[in-house]
């Protein structure tokens, strides 16, 4: 957008005719590549609920990193339109967007894998863009992400940029107008969308037991290199410690992986943190190789991004976050929290 005129100065479209809840969900970040030569490129970089993360030059719109028209699986809902193709970032990678098999069906018991095995058997999957129909389909990433709100962060000292990221499957099919009962339109459930001729059922892609039934990890933390446009590493985030099956916490530190809800801050001395998490931390990695180096334990979640502060008095660094809940707990709070690093 030209600031001085208010006009559109390019587009561009990272999904066609959305019938998934794709939205470009955060906001974009600006920064100059450095190039061999000495020169820089001037991007925009953008990321998707579909686990795509889209590289452009912010001048004039053109991928900097390939981006392809793909042929995706069309629908056949009547009086529905389909686009043809879609547009994979394939010089970008893709982070938890990977087409679901029944190998992939997991649980915290032999029980429920076996349900979430049979839940998979009777739905079509056909990868990111599985179209919605009268028949029962999931839809992985679900209308979470992928990426959502946070957006990412980078750090112009490695020129790494980091991604937090959710996996979370959509379950969903379409209902004929006339058997459309009941249903409020949000989150989850029937969804009237009324002066439709369809309403619509969704439920998130979880076992018997509240899980997620693919395979962990369910939230990941991952660095890219802006220069090489590869993966540099990725880590789980997150723990059942505040979480469970039944909605009961399990107490346990086990890493698994969990979704993540909140974006990340990278400092320049080699740290990146994070409490965007289920459970109640805030934590900082070692940007270079991913290992975590520090924990703090908050009183309760935390959807916020940490910021960084130094004071002028004493010279000292600080971390500051917020913490009002996480979003899949009942515990709500009202903390701004600071800590320094010295």
């Amino acid at each position: 957008m030209n600031v001085a005129t208010g006009r559109p100065v390019w587009t561009y479209q990272t999904v066609h005719h959305d019938l998934w809840d794709f939205d470009v969900p955060a906001q974009p970040v600006l920064y100059d590549i450095p190039n061999a030569d000495g020169t820089t490129t001037p991007t925009v970089v953008t990321v998707s609920k579909t686990g795509m993360i889209y590289l452009l030059n912010r001048r004039t719109g053109e991928p900097i990193a390939p981006i392809e028209e793909r042929p995706v699986p069309q629908g056949n809902v009547e009086g529905e339109r389909y686009s043809p193709t879609q547009p994979y970032s394939v010089g970008m990678p893709m982070i938890g967007n990977q087409t679901l098999t029944e190998a992939d069906m997991w649980g915290a018991t032999p029980f429920d894998q076996l349900l979430c095995r049979i839940a998979f058997k009777g739905m079509r999957h056909e990868g990111v863009f599985t179209p919605p129909g009268l028949d029962p389909a999931l839809q992985f990433p679900g209308s979470l992400g992928g990426m959502n709100w946070g957006s990412v962060f980078i750090d112009p000292t490695k020129n790494y940029m980091f991604v937090n990221d959710m996996r979370l499957g959509l379950a969903n099919y379409m209902i004929p107008r006339d058997q459309v009962r009941g249903g409020s339109g949000i989150e989850m459930g029937v969804v009237p969308q009324l002066g439709t001729p369809f309403g619509a059922m969704r439920e998130r892609f979880l076992s018997e037991l509240g899980i997620p039934c693919q395979a962990p990890p369910f939230g990941t933390l991952s660095a890219i290199d802006l220069r090489t446009h590869r993966l540099v590493w990725q880590v789980p985030v997150g723990t059942v410690e505040d979480t469970g099956p039944l909605g009961i916490r399990m107490g346990l530190p086990i890493p698994i992986g969990m979704p993540t809800l909140g974006p990340t801050l990278a400092i320049r001395s080699g740290l990146v943190f994070i409490a965007g998490t289920q459970d109640y931390y805030l934590r900082a990695f070692d940007s270079r190789t991913g290992r975590e180096v520090w924990k703090a334990r908050l009183p309760v979640g935390s959807q916020g991004g940490p910021m960084s502060y130094r004071s002028p008095k004493t010279g000292k660094q600080y971390i500051i976050v917020t913490a009002g809940g996480a979003r899949q707990s009942p515990d709500r709070g009202d903390y701004v929290i600071a800590y320094t690093l010295q």
